[in-house]
């Protein structure tokens, strides 16, 4: 047997793939600054091909030359005019509801104003019937002789007579 040094074939195998690897693994500067060159070409690899794509579909349909640009032209403005009649049909439906609330409320405040004149109208005749029920009654036991009703009913006699009786109501 000879003497020296050995050392196992199976290390020296890995050694050359480990040496390439000692730097990555010893530098956080070098992980970082290849792990965002990397994702930044896979992110302008994308780029490169769904941007022109994009552009040129773009182009074509502003300019019209496109077939399925036309279509889509017109699809949209099936769908504006419809949109428009839809809200056109939404101020109708509620200029209508606005109309018969207004035509309620006039009704409701008409029947009101009707209730209330027919009232004051009662109260007129209770209290016209009371009063004439009243100067009658008054005239009829005056003392001074003022029982004359009928020529008493103009408005300076009204005044004489009507002056002493609340005088003696009141006391």
């Amino acid at each position: 047997m000879t003497a020296g040094p050995t050392s196992p074939p199976t290390r020296r195998a890995h050694s050359a793939p480990s040496s390439l690897l000692a730097p990555w693994r010893r530098s956080l500067l070098l992980r970082v600054t290849l792990t965002t060159l990397a994702l930044s070409a896979l992110v302008m690899a994308i780029l490169g091909f769904l941007l022109p794509s994009r552009v040129t579909t773009g182009l074509l349909d502003a300019a019209g030359g496109e077939e399925g640009g036309r279509k889509k032209t017109k699809y949209e403005r099936e769908q504006a005019a419809l949109r428009a009649r839809e809200i056109e049909a939404n101020r109708a439906r509620e200029q209508a509801e606005y109309v018969a609330k207004k035509r309620k409320a006039e009704t409701l405040e008409a029947e009101a104003e009707r209730a209330f004149e027919a009232l004051c109208a009662e109260k007129v005749k209770t209290y016209a019937r009371s009063y004439d029920e009243a100067w009658t009654r008054d005239l009829q036991y005056d003392a001074l002789g003022r029982n004359n009703v009928d020529a008493l009913r103009g408005k300076a006699a009204a005044l004489l007579i009507i002056a002493p009786t609340l005088l003696v109501s009141c006391k």
